[in-house]
């Protein structure tokens, strides 16, 4: 369960890093001085977004044998609390800002990684789906059974 789980958590970091790097030398190159992103930005970054938070759970999900739902939950879970712990959140103004300042960061830390670790379930479910091999028509079947 541990390998699944680092692989997952090295995807997210790995893929959130190189979008927000995307993003950065785009504005800096093409949109700091423009009213609005240009289209082929917008038609870009999108799934490159998708990519970021579905990859995770389904690399999770399709290394582990066991309970890869609840791996490629905490894979984005993790993955992405790590990530805005590390390069979201400028911990000075909320270290300074008393307790009341962290616990409203540590929520949304929290809300984020729950709705991340959701998406992450779900792409871990597809991908164990995808490894078992089986048609869907037996499956749907199987259901009805």
């Amino acid at each position: 369960m541990i390998k699944p789980l680092v692989a997952g958590i090295a995807t997210a970091l790995i893929l959130q890093v190189s979008a927000a790097a995307f993003a950065e030398v785009t504005y800096r190159c093409c949109i700091d001085f423009a009213s609005a992103p240009p289209l082929w930005y917008a038609a870009v970054s999108s799934p490159i977004g998708a990519l970021a938070s579905l990859l995770p759970g389904f690399v999770a999900g399709w290394l582990a044998r066991r309970n890869p739902i609840l791996v490629g939950f905490l894979a984005g879970l993790l993955g992405n609390v790590i990530y805005s712990a590390i390069f979201l959140t400028q911990w000075q103004p909320v270290l300074e800002g008393g307790p009341l300042t962290v616990a409203d960061v540590a929520l949304r830390l929290v809300f984020l990684g729950v709705s991340w670790g959701l998406v992450s379930a779900a792409a871990a479910g597809t991908a164990q789906f995808l490894r078992s091999n089986k048609p869907i028509h037996a499956t749907c079947e199987d259901a009805r059974a």
